[in-house]
């Protein structure tokens, strides 16, 4: 089964502009050229897009990082999740979420020997809490994705691939998908597997 790459740090993200103005017209046919390649090179339709079950994913322009030991997320005093009133401050503030990341691990994670995926299972109330404030997202219409770190490689091995992981987290928590910001390209392998919750699942 393919697994999921990690980012080609050396590869440039950014194919940056020329600073004169002349130089420009060529540039953008440059651009034009490396899209074209690389639609070819990934065998790209678009059809996920078209796709109604992801049809969502098409207006889900403001996404927050929530980092799951923030206390506007969870109320350590109270001992419970705070999800109505987090959403209500982003809603004050600039007119609420789309989507929200769980962000687990960074910047805390290497002082121990937890990995990523456990510091999505010792949050309280474990996996199962995780679920219900996914759904109170949900609830709420805020699609909820959950973090993936490649270089996570230092901590605690898992017995399976970190594709299969992804997956039974995604399943666990209901979530709607997985933010891959921290990756140079798309997963097919996270596809293969199915991550996505069942409703989202041809």
């Amino acid at each position: 089964m393919e697994q999921l790459s990690t980012p080609d740090l050396a590869a440039p993200p950014l194919i940056p502009a020329p600073s004169s103005p002349a130089d420009w017209p060529a540039w953008r046919d440059e651009l034009a050229s490396w899209r074209a390649g690389v639609r070819r090179e990934l065998g790209y339709d678009g059809a996920l897009y078209r796709d109604e079950a992801f049809r969502w994913a098409s207006s889900a322009y403001a996404c927050g990082f929530v980092f799951m030991y923030d206390s506007l997320f969870y109320d350590r005093h109270s001992r419970r999740y705070t999800i109505d009133s987090l959403l209500e401050q982003a809603t004050e503030s600039f007119g609420g979420y789309d989507a929200i990341v769980l962000w687990h691990a960074y910047p805390r994670i290497g002082f121990d020997q937890r990995n990523q995926f456990d510091f999505y299972r010792d949050m309280p109330g474990g996996l199962a809490g995780l679920r219900e404030v996914t759904h109170h997202f949900q609830a709420r219409g805020v699609r909820v994705f959950i973090n993936y770190n490649p270089w996570d490689t230092g901590t605690r091995r898992e017995t399976g691939p970190d594709v299969d992981l992804l997956a039974e987290m995604v399943h666990s928590l209901d979530a709607d998908g997985i933010f891959l910001d921290t990756m140079t390209r798309g997963a097919r392998a996270a596809r293969s597997v199915g991550c996505g919750p069942a409703r989202h699942r041809a």
